[in-house]
C-alpha cells in the first residue's frame, strides 16, 4: 500500500522500493502515474517589488539556483513548465498579476508566489488583493461568483453558483494604508452572506487551512483588538446597506465599545480581484469558535443561532433553558433565578437595548447567535445590523418605529419576529426586578452611548473614513461617480440619531405605563477625584444631566478616590449621609455629591 501526504505541490510517497518520492499531482484512491520525482523545490521566488500600489516599474524575479528556472504567468493561472520563462525584467505598465514558481528537472516545482501590481492607483484605505484562477470565479458551471446554469430569475437568485457552499483556493495580500505589505498567503474562499449574495458586489469568507499552507492568518488587521491571529475573516459588502452608507454595521458595532457585548472588529478596505478594482469592502472577523477563543481565552464553547439551532459544541443546554422559559412563570423569583443562573442578564439586556435602539428589522427572528463557555452562562453576539437606522425610509418611517413592542410581540410574523424569537424578553419582563433593570439600562444608554449628539458625531467620524473611496465605489457599482446619494444616506442615519432617543423614551413610557419622564441633575464638587455611579454609569463631570422614568427606582453610589472621602448627598435640600442611596423621583431632581479632600 502507498503511504502519502498531499499539498498544493503534489504528494510525498513511498515507492515500491521504500524510497521517498514526489508526484506532481495526486489521484486519491487511484494508483499514481509511474513517473515520479526526486523531491520538491524548496527555494522560493523573490520579487524586487512587494506589489500593491506602484508606479510603472521593471520587475525582477530571483531565487532560482543554477539548475533551476523561474516561470511565470500574467493570466491569473498557476505557472506550469510551459509558462513564460523568466530571463529578463518584466515591464509593468498597468494593473498586472504575476504568479511565479521555480522549476527543476525531476523535481516538483516550488510553491507558487503571487503578487499584484496596481499602477497609478490611489487609495487612503488598506488595499486587499485576491488572486485565483479565472475559472474559480467565472466558469459557467464551476465558477463560484457567477449565476451558473440553475439560478432563479428572481432576486436573490437562489440556486445560483454563488449560493453553493463552494470553497476555492485564493491568494490573499493585504497592504497597509502606508502601502507596505502586511501579509500574503494562500487560503480558501467562499461566497458569504444571505440575500446580499444577490448583489453584484458579493461578500467573501476567507479560511486559513493547513492544506493551503498556513492554518492561521497572522497580522495587525484591526485597530480595535489586541490579538493578531485569526482562523477566518469576512470581506463584507455591507449586506442590506450595500450602495447606501457602506458602514452602517461597522458604525453600530463601534458604538458598542465597552458594552461587554461581543461584536466583530472592522477595517474598511479596498479590494482588487485578479488586479481589477472590486470596490469598498469591510474586512471583519468571522463569528465562530475561534472568534470567541480570541476574545475570551476559552477553548470549549457552545454556539447556537436562531431558535437554538446548533452551530458548534452542544445546543441541548440552550434548548432545555428555553423549555423552562416557555413552561414557567418568570414573575416568580424562583423561576427567574433559574434563568439568571443560565444567562448573563446584563449582557442580554444591553444586547436587547442596542437592537431595539438600532431599529433592526432583520431581527430578532434572524441574525441572532448565542454562546457560552461550556457549563457557563449564555451571552449574545451582535452582528449584521445593516437593516437599521432607517435603512428603508420609503418602506415606513423607521425613526419612530416602536421596536420595543416589535421585539416583544407574542404573535409576530414568521419573519422577522416570530413568537419564539420574542419569548425570552417578554417572559423576563414579567419579573419586576428584571423590568426595573431593563428600563434603567435603557435610560443609561440613552443618556450616554446613544445620546443624540454623540451618535451624530460618531456617524460623521465613520463616514469620513471612507468618503474618499466613495466616488470610485459608486462608479464601479452604481455607474455614477456622484456621491450625493451616499451623502443623503449618511444624513438619514444622522437624522435617526438625533430624533430616535425621544421616540424610544415615548415607547418605554407607553409600553410600561409610566406617567412621566424627569430631568436628573447630579453635581459633584470634586469630580476629578471621585466618581458618582448612577445605575451602570460612572460619572466624573462637575454637572451631569439625564432623563429617567418616574416610578422606577434608581441607585446612586459615591466612590471617592485617592485622599478624598465622601461626606454626604444633598437631594433637593435634604441631606443624606449614606454612600449608596436608592431614589424614586417623580419630578425633576438635583442631587449634589459632597466630597472632602483630606
Amino acid at each position: 500500500m502507498t503511504v502519502s501526504t498531499h499539498s498544493l505541490n503534489g504528494s510525498v510517497e513511498l515507492n515500491e522500493d521504500g524510497d521517498v518520492v514526489q508526484f506532481i499531482s495526486t489521484t486519491p484512491y487511484l494508483k499514481n502515474a509511474t513517473e515520479f520525482f526526486s523531491g520538491v523545490v524548496t527555494d522560493e521566488v523573490e520579487f524586487s517589488h512587494q506589489g500593491g500600489l506602484t508606479d510603472v516599474l521593471n520587475l525582477t524575479l530571483s531565487g532560482a539556483q543554477e539548475t533551476q528556472q523561474i516561470r511565470y504567468t500574467v493570466d491569473n493561472s498557476r505557472p506550469t513548465d510551459l509558462s513564460n520563462l523568466y530571463n529578463s525584467p518584466i515591464s509593468i505598465g498597468s494593473n498586472t498579476v504575476i504568479r511565479a514558481a521555480i522549476f527543476e528537472p525531476d523535481f516538483v516545482p516550488s510553491i507558487t508566489q503571487s503578487r499584484v501590481y496596481l499602477v497609478g492607483q490611489g487609495h487612503d484605505l488598506p488595499v486587499i488583493s485576491l488572486i485565483t484562477e479565472d475559472t474559480n470565479l467565472w466558469d459557467h458551471n464551476n465558477g463560484m461568483y457567477v449565476s451558473g446554469p440553475n439560478a432563479s430569475s428572481e432576486f436573490p437568485f437562489f440556486d445560483a453558483n454563488f449560493w453553493q457552499d463552494w470553497e476555492k483556493p485564493m491568494h490573499l495580500s493585504i497592504y497597509k494604508k502606508d502601502q507596505s505589505l502586511l501579509l500574503e498567503m494562500d487560503l480558501g474562499a467562499k461566497i458569504f452572506g444571505g440575500w446580499s449574495r444577490g448583489n453584484d458586489q458579493r461578500s467573501f469568507s476567507l479560511f486559513s487551512r493547513g492544506r493551503y499552507g498556513k492554518s492561521t492568518i497572522k497580522g495587525e488587521l484591526f485597530d480595535d483588538v489586541e490579538y493578531k491571529k485569526f482562523q477566518a475573516l469576512v470581506l463584507r459588502n455591507s449586506g442590506q446597506d450595500w450602495l447606501k452608507t457602506m458602514f452602517k454595521d461597522v458604525s453600530n458595532s463601534r458604538l458598542m465599545v465597552g458594552s461587554g457585548i461581543d461584536y466583530q472588529a472592522a477595517q474598511p478596505s479596498v479590494v482588487y480581484i485578479n488586479g481589477e478594482y472590486w470596490g469598498l469592502y469591510n474586512l471583519r472577523e468571522k463569528v465562530n469558535e475561534h472568534f470567541l477563543a480570541s476574545k475570551h481565552d476559552v477553548d470549549l464553547v457552545d454556539i447556537v443561532e436562531g431558535n437554538g439551532e446548533l452551530v458548534h459544541g452542544d445546543n441541548r443546554g440552550f434548548q432545555n433553558l428555553m423549555s423552562v422559559v416557555e413552561s414557567s412563570d418568570l414573575s416568580e423569583d424562583g423561576s427567574y433565578a433559574y434563568v439568571a443562573d443560565n444567562i448573563d442578564i446584563d449582557n442580554f439586556i444591553r444586547y436587547q437595548v442596542a437592537q431595539i435602539y438600532f431599529d433592526n428589522h432583520d431581527w430578532p427572528g434572524n441574525n441572532i447567535k448565542m454562546w457560552r463557555p461550556t457549563d457557563g452562562k449564555w451571552r449574545w453576539i451582535l452582528y449584521d445590523t445593516d437593516f437599521s437606522f432607517n435603512n428603508f425610509p420609503d418602506w415606513h418611517e423607521e425613526n419612530s418605529f416602536d421596536s420595543l413592542t416589535f421585539a416583544t410581540a407574542e404573535f409576530g410574523d414568521d419573519w422577522p419576529n416570530p413568537p419564539w424569537s420574542t419569548l425570552l424578553l417578554r417572559s423576563l419582563l414579567s419579573n419586576d426586578g428584571f423590568k426595573i433593570n431593563f428600563i434603567n439600562q435603557f435610560a443609561d444608554e440613552l443618556n450616554s452611548r446613544f445620546e443624540a449628539d454623540r451618535v451624530y458625531q460618531h456617524i460623521a467620524t465613520q463616514a469620513a473614513v471612507i468618503k474618499s473611496e466613495m466616488p470610485a465605489q459608486q462608479q464601479r457599482w452604481a455607474d455614477s461617480s456622484n456621491i450625493q446619494d451616499w451623502q443623503n444616506e449618511v444624513s438619514i442615519m444622522q437624522t435617526f440619531a438625533l430624533v430616535r432617543p425621544g421616540f424610544i423614551r415615548g415607547h418605554i413610557q407607553n409600553f410600561f405605563n409610566i406617567s412621566s419622564i424627569y430631568q436628573l441633575t447630579i453635581n459633584n464638587n470634586l469630580a476629578t477625584r471621585s466618581v458618582v455611579k448612577l445605575n451602570s454609569l460612572a460619572l466624573q463631570q462637575d454637572v451631569w444631566q439625564g432623563q429617567y422614568f418616574s416610578s422606577i427606582p434608581i441607585q446612586i453610589e459615591a466612590m471617592p478616590q485617592d485622599d478624598v472621602i465622601f461626606s454626604h448627598w444633598v437631594v433637593n435640600d435634604v441631606t443624606i449621609e449614606e454612600a449608596v442611596i436608592e431614589l424614586t423621583p417623580n419630578e425633576d431632581v438635583t442631587i449634589e455629591a459632597v466630597f472632602i479632600q483630606q
